[in-house]
């Protein structure tokens, strides 16, 4: 803001020149930071101000400026502030809703992650114990064959449809009977 200041002297108070003051505080706004804004403004009015009462040529054109010409150049700061302090504040919680969303996703994926290392393990498990099934219990696939001749036999005397009572029967019979002899523990 100072570098705007020494333009505006250089160049006699120029009205184009104050356009510095203009583009230097959207180039701060770019902080997101609306404190920023604020110094910046401040030293910009105090800086009108001071060399308005002191040195009037140099920031203002003319040797004999009204006394309120530097309230002016402030409210048209204040102006732009309005806006640019709004857009900060809309950028911080955006920026902060995007964190937290951020944050959401990798806590979703870490334990999506742990889900399947643990699953991972637990296949890993199942399968040292299937591979090993079959040689600590021999005598398991005999009693699954015997257990299917038993009831294949019992579809096989009923020649005709059986009712509802004898279907609801014979399947509590192989419920009942199933997991205790077609199913290895694990």
């Amino acid at each position: 803001m100072l570098v705007s200041a020494l333009l505006i002297h250089l160049t006699g108070g120029r009205i184009e020149t104050h356009f510095h003051v203009f583009g230097s505080l959207a180039f701060l706004a770019f902080y997101r930071d609306w404190r920023v804004l604020i110094s910046a403004s401040s030293i910009v009015a105090l800086d009108h101000y001071l060399r308005g009462v002191y040195w009037p040529a140099s920031v203002y054109g003319v040797l004999a400026p009204s006394w309120w010409r530097w309230l002016e150049h402030a409210g048209w700061v204040i102006f732009e502030d309005f806006f640019l302090i709004t857009a900060c504040l809309q950028g911080m919680r955006e920026m902060k809703e995007i964190a937290r969303r951020q944050a959401s996703v990798e806590a979703l994926h870490e334990n999506v992650e742990q889900q399947v290392l643990s699953r991972t393990a637990a296949l890993k498990a199942s399968e040292e114990g299937y591979e090993q099934a079959p040689r600590a219990r021999p005598g398991l696939l005999v009693q699954g064959l015997c257990l299917a001749l038993v009831l294949l036999p019992l579809d096989l005397i009923h020649v005709s449809a059986p009712g509802r009572e004898e279907r609801a029967r014979r399947g509590n019979i192989r419920r009942r009977l199933s997991p205790l002899y077609l199913h290895a523990p694990t």
